[in-house]
């Protein structure tokens, strides 16, 4: 696996290599055969609420740690991370290395895929919040949601601007077991980076954000019709400020095919998920299907996940997060 196949770059710079997260992750690539996570449940019966990692209660935060140890403990976690590192050149159009004709599909796959990911990840640690919770004879709650990370607002790693239990993500470094026993710790770069409030340059900022959501006051095409200009279009463009946020974490969350490893991911792309909700209800002059191209056909089937009503995924079963049973508690 060569780091220039395999890690984020911002858009005027290749990033380090994570060679210590790498490393100890060689499992990954190593040709073991790749277990199917569970599908999670086709229907939902409530719309849950996405919180703020600003608004966690201490309470929250242990449900998170203790929910993800499952998951991990489980043998569940690793094969649903293997699936992002054997698709990762289907959905990131920022890749190095992506080929050009596949870069519009992967362009146009990006949010939705990583949105049913999300999703399914969701469903599967509500799941193990329940079954914590009767294990050790506490009120099963059925409230359990991802929360996103606004990094724009939120300028320091989740929980180092809380009043109470401030290091609670940041100190939980799990290590991620497959079935053949092969560990991976987490591994992030530069604690004092990493602790600094607020946060380098290399962490968007919100104007970065509405550049990318508007041009001359009006939103621009989810994808760049020509391709033309990096960036040139909404989709690419919170893509390349997605990887920023990868790069300033570093480590395992650097490295495409581990990131998940890091809990923060999950987070992270709730926010991104969140700006992507924004961006579809803010008003729109001109031609429809620049603001929403089709997806539904079989160049837009989301690999290695399964569609929320079964079978095959595709980008047009995922437009819609309210009839996919979630939204957030405010949006970008």
């Amino acid at each position: 696996m060569g780091s220039d196949e395999s890690m984020w770059t911002r858009s005027d710079e290749a990033w380090g290599d994570p060679a210590e997260a790498i490393r100890v992750h060689q499992w990954l690539r190593g040709g073991a055969s790749v277990r199917q996570p569970p599908r999670a449940p086709a229907v939902e019966t409530a719309v849950y609420t996405r919180p703020s990692v600003a608004a966690l209660t201490d309470t929250q935060k242990r449900r998170y740690i203790r929910a993800f140890t499952k998951l991990n403990t489980s043998g569940w976690l690793a094969p649903y991370i293997e699936i992002h590192n054997r698709f990762m050149m289907s959905m990131h159009g920022t890749m190095p290395g992506m080929p050009a004709a596949r870069r519009r599909a992967a362009i146009l796959q990006f949010l939705p895929w990583h949105r049913l990911y999300v999703l399914n990840f969701e469903r599967q640690m509500r799941s193990a919040d329940q079954a914590e919770a009767l294990r050790l004879n506490e009120v099963v709650s059925d409230d359990f949601a991802v929360p996103y990370w606004p990094w724009r607002t939120y300028r320091a790693f989740p929980g180092l601007l809380d009043a109470t239990m401030r290091r609670w993500l940041f100190d939980f470094h799990p290590d991620i077991v497959d079935s053949t026993g092969a560990t991976v710790r987490t591994v992030r770069r530069d604690e004092p980076t990493i602790l600094a409030t607020p946060g380098p340059s290399t962490l968007p900022t919100a104007s970065e954000v509405t550049n990318a959501m508007i041009a001359a006051g009006n939103l621009i095409h989810f994808v760049d019709p020509n391709l033309a200009v990096p960036g040139g279009g909404f989709s690419e463009a919170l893509e390349w400020l997605h990887n920023n946020v990868h790069i300033w974490i570093g480590g395992t969350m650097a490295a495409v095919p581990i990131a998940p490893s890091d809990p923060v991911f999950w987070m992270h792309h709730a926010e991104i998920d969140r700006i992507w909700r924004t961006w579809t209800v803010m008003p729109f002059v001109g031609d429809a299907a620049l603001r929403a191209p089709a997806m539904g056909g079989a160049d837009f089937v989301l690999p290695g996940l399964t569609g929320p009503a079964g079978g095959a995924a595709r980008s047009n079963d995922v437009l819609d997060v309210t009839s996919l049973g979630y939204d957030y508690d405010t949006l970008a």
